[in-house]
């Protein structure tokens, strides 16, 4: 993603447990009008995911080095279904 845009965490939505973890954010300036992301009204749209088996070299950095992703995909996103009335209140707890 280029641009200028910012994940914000929301830390009551964030944990892990010895099976799995959940990552909650705010994502500032996303979502842009010049068609290389999804529209804000959206109903669906394909999203991509990716991961290394490889740690990074230095996982503090922001410029640390990391191999390419050991495996990849795509999956279709309910963008309607994801939508909250409570957005706001989640919102506002991004810090």
């Amino acid at each position: 993603m280029t641009g200028t845009f910012s994940l914000v965490p929301i830390a009551n939505g964030t944990y892990t447990n010895t099976t799995h973890w959940s990552l909650t954010f705010l994502c500032k300036a996303c979502i842009l009008t010049d068609g290389t992301t999804f529209a804000r009204a959206s109903a669906t749209d394909v999203l991509g995911w990716a991961y290394s088996s490889a740690a990074p070299a230095t996982p503090a950095s922001k410029s640390t080095t990391f191999t390419k992703h050991t495996k990849q995909g795509q999956y279709s996103a309910d963008l309607a279904a994801a939508r909250s009335p409570m957005f706001d209140t989640w919102a506002a707890l991004a810090k």
